[in-house]
């Protein structure tokens, strides 16, 4: 069982809340909730991606104070919030902070199943009951559902392609187990990362070499002291197709159960045959797509494995063809002098480069 947000509205602080659209997604399931007072490009990550992402099945707090008056930066905010998997937003203090909800507003929430949900209008509400209330029954929900590997599952199959990513199932599993997860290759070679509380920075590499040292068998959970600190860590193995993923599960000041570790191994093995068969593997479209996804410790791991020195790069391409019957081999040819490219785009193709 997994709180939702018409679960949410059962809860005493919503009594006279009002759903003003994206009724749709009302059966979402809320894992966290936050506060949003920042309406800047550069809080909103729209200059620089990624920054605010991850924040899968969480709801959101504002008043739209810094958007207050402006319609279109609202819808910007509200796509930006599905963009990363947001999941609602509960408004606070409309008719004295924002005049009001425009129409375009509604319908565009109404469009991406987002919903808006607004507040009685009364300057003594406090932001912190709804979100006492609301981690209070995120917390109970946990305390009586021990197998959460399903709920997951369920969670990610309904989330958009562009939102079902490595990065968005480790953040998932994260905030359900509060546990940093670390995944690496055969080889060692580190795929990803995520850790609890964020921006830990756990030295992982003294955590591998305690686990080497010691000999600690796989699928059992172990303690150990790094720098003075107390650590639970539970380190497994799952095989794919050509290939297998070592997985290491850490808490700090914290136990870990074999049997949570376990369901983290069954629900990131699940995801990877489901959905990305080609994990792990490495090739030049995963480290151009890191490029453009700003992912930058992936970019570098990556060029390294590759054995490519990123700083090099200073320019990017687009090349698209005036005949769409033109060969992809064509591209071959264009790469082989600097002079062919140029005669070639200034006949037949468009190019942007920056």
């Amino acid at each position: 069982m997994s709180v939702t947000i018409r679960d949410m509205l059962k809860l005493p602080v919503f009594n006279n809340a009002k759903v003003v659209a994206g009724c749709d997604g009302l059966d979402s399931v809320i894992m966290s909730v936050s506060v949003l007072e920042s309406a800047d490009e550069e809080s909103l990550g729209i200059i620089f991606p990624g920054v605010s992402s991850n924040y899968n099945h969480e709801v959101s707090i504002t008043a739209m104070m810094e958007a207050r008056y402006d319609v279109q930066k609202q819808i910007d905010i509200i796509k930006k919030m599905k963009i990363d998997g947001q999941v609602g937003l509960i408004l606070y203090y409309v008719g004295y902070v924002l005049p009001e909800i425009n129409q375009k507003v509604i319908d565009y929430a109404n469009s991406i199943s987002m919903p808006l949900i607004v507040m009685p209008s009364n300057l003594e509400l406090r932001y912190s009951d709804a979100i006492i209330e609301i981690m209070e029954a995120i917390i109970e929900d946990k305390r009586e559902s021990d197998y959460f590997a399903t709920d997951i599952i369920e969670v990610l199959s309904k989330l958009s392609p562009e939102n079902r990513n490595v990065n968005s199932v480790l953040s998932i599993i994260r905030e359900r187990t509060q546990s940093s997860i670390f995944l690496y290759d055969e080889t060692g070679r580190e795929l990803n990362r995520i850790e609890w509380p964020r921006d830990q920075n756990l030295s992982v590499k003294k955590l591998v070499d305690i686990i080497q040292k010691n000999g600690f068998h796989d699928g059992d959970v172990n303690e150990v002291l790094i720098d003075g600190s107390s650590f639970s860590f539970f380190k497994s193995q799952f095989n794919l197709a050509f290939s297998s993923i070592d997985v290491i599960v850490v808490k700090e000041r914290g136990s870990l159960t074999i049997d949570e570790c376990e369901q983290i191994r069954h629900i990131l093995q699940t995801y990877i045959n489901l959905w990305a068969e080609e994990y792990g593997s490495v090739d030049t479209k995963q480290l151009i797509s890191s490029i453009i996804h700003d992912e930058p410790e992936k970019m570098h791991r990556l060029a390294k494995s590759m054995k490519l020195d990123v700083s090099t790069l200073s320019s990017v391409y687009y090349i698209y063809f005036a005949d769409s019957n033109v060969s992809i081999n064509r591209l071959s040819d264009l790469r082989k002098a600097k002079k062919i490219v140029s005669n070639a785009l200034r006949e037949q193709v468009c190019y942007r480069c920056f």
